[in-house]
């Protein structure tokens, strides 16, 4: 089948095991995702996985992820993510939701032996390029934000399912290899800055009055100052114009 202006046209799509959508545009990150969980929804699919292109799935990582949430009451289940590039190190299990609108990751750049393989956890963060839910939590959460183009759409519905109070779980035995950084190439770091930051000050605007979100911008502009100066290494004077950026584009965004 095929997508246009937003919908799914396929004439032999139902009835058949496997339905591949190719879209007439590059409609970002939670548009292709949430026409692709449309359909399955509509289609009665009783769970719906997001899988990255840039992943790779270590052998069967997925039939141990429907094996638990067909037994457990997690409502949403991820793998262990590792990196691609360093397989035997851990991008990530997931992550904690901060209080000022973060998150931070679970085990990052461990290496995978300090974990025990048939534990689980609990987590209240997780990232969007393997995920496996229950399909019921769209009828209750409702679909990923298309406020942004890419990024920022799993932090946002990682919030509302906490608030929700759905269940999230890492499952470590569950494997998937990502190519982290892959979908926006080096050369275009100041676009991947600008994207990936100007996401989490929206989302925050979206969730606090305008006086609290101003003192977080403040906050939250000297947290980014410092970190692009020493850890990225990036020249001071641009630094500052993308904070100039960041800061005036996400003033001037309307809901």
């Amino acid at each position: 089948g095929h997508i246009e202006d937003n919908k799914v046209l396929c004439e032999d799509c139902i009835g058949g095991s496997d339905v591949f959508l190719t879209a007439d545009q590059n409609y970002g990150f939670a548009i292709a995702n949430n026409i692709g969980i449309s359909y399955a929804t509509e289609i009665g699919s009783k769970y719906i996985m997001l899988l990255n292109n840039d992943t790779v799935v270590h052998e069967s990582s997925i039939s141990y992820m429907f094996d638990y949430i067909e037994n457990s009451d997690a409502s949403v289940v991820i793998p262990q993510i590792r990196l691609f590039s360093d397989p035997e190190i851990i991008w990530n299990c997931g992550g904690e939701l901060t209080w000022y609108g973060s998150k931070r990751y679970n085990f990052a750049r461990h290496n995978f032996k300090t974990l025990d393989d048939e534990a689980s956890i609990q987590v209240s963060f997780f990232t969007g390029c393997a995920v496996l839910f229950k399909s019921e939590v769209f009828d209750d959460v409702g679909l990923l934000t298309e406020d942004y183009f890419f990024g920022t759409e799993d932090l946002n519905y990682s919030q509302r399912l906490a608030v929700k109070h759905i269940k999230v779980f890492c499952l470590h035995k569950a494997v998937i290899y990502h190519k982290v950084g892959q979908t926006i190439r080096k050369e275009n770091i100041a676009f991947a800055i600008l994207n990936h930051y100007l996401g989490h000050y929206i989302n925050q605007k979206k969730r606090s009055t305008f006086f609290i979100w101003l003192l977080w911008v403040l906050f939250y502009n000297l947290y980014i100052f410092l970190m692009l100066l020493f850890r990225y290494r990036i020249s001071i004077f641009k630094v500052a114009e993308l904070i100039f950026f960041l800061t005036k584009y996400s003033i001037v965004w309307n809901d």
